[in-house]
Order: C-alpha cells, then sequence, then structure tokens
C-alpha cells in the first residue's frame, strides 16, 4: 500500500463520492465509529474495502501528490521571498553602518572647527 492518505482528503473523496460517511458506512455494511476509526488507521484490509465499495483511490493519490507538489513549491516561493528580504535587510544595514560613518566624519570636522 503506498503512503496513508491525509484523512481531510480522504473523507472529501468519500464526501465528493458518497456523498457523506453514514451512505459509506451503510454500503461497507459497518457503523459509523467502525468507520472513522478505520479512516484513521487505513489499515491495508480497510483500504482494499475502500476500493471495492467503488471509491478511486488512485485519483485521491494523485490529488495528494498535488497537493504536496503545491505546498513544496509554496515554500520554496517562501523561501526565495526570504532570502530576497535578508538580502535587502543586509543591503540597509551596510547603508545605516555608512551613515554612521559619515555622521561620525562630520562630527569630528565639526568639533575641529570650533
Amino acid at each position: 500500500m503506498p503512503e496513508k492518505i491525509e484523512a481531510a482528503l480522504l473523507k472529501e473523496a468519500i464526501a465528493s463520492q458518497f456523498g457523506n460517511q453514514v451512505n459509506l458506512a451503510k454500503k461497507m455494511k459497518i457503523s459509523e465509529s467502525q468507520l472513522s476509526t478505520a479512516l484513521k488507521v487505513q489499515s491495508p484490509v480497510f483500504m482494499a474495502k475502500l476500493k471495492k465499495a467503488g471509491l478511486k483511490l488512485d485519483d485521491t493519490y494523485k490529488a495528494m501528490e498535488q497537493s504536496k507538489l503545491y505546498l513544496q513549491a509554496k515554500i520554496r516561493e517562501i523561501e526565495g521571498r526570504l532570502w530576497e528580504l535578508e538580502k535587502i535587510i543586509r543591503d540597509k544595514d551596510k547603508v545605516i553602518e555608512d551613515q554612521n560613518k559619515i555622521i561620525e566624519r562630520y562630527d569630528k570636522l565639526l568639533n575641529r572647527k570650533k
């Protein structure tokens, strides 16, 4: 069995295909509490029963993979933006240091002229 499906994605797939978890539980001839527990555990036997009940797990795995790819892309985008902001801060720090040096020089010049 591939990796465990996120519970939210699995519930979403169930809702889109069966309407709600109650309908799926009736179709599988199990109680709602058994279904709820099985969704959390996701044993290979239960996943096979889900597939037999008609849930298209391949679509769910694809959705999960797309979700992961989307999140990874967002993380890379945020990391890039963070790097840009850190660079801006470093550049501004350098400008502030340079301004402080200029102020010190002018201060020394003004003190010498007095």
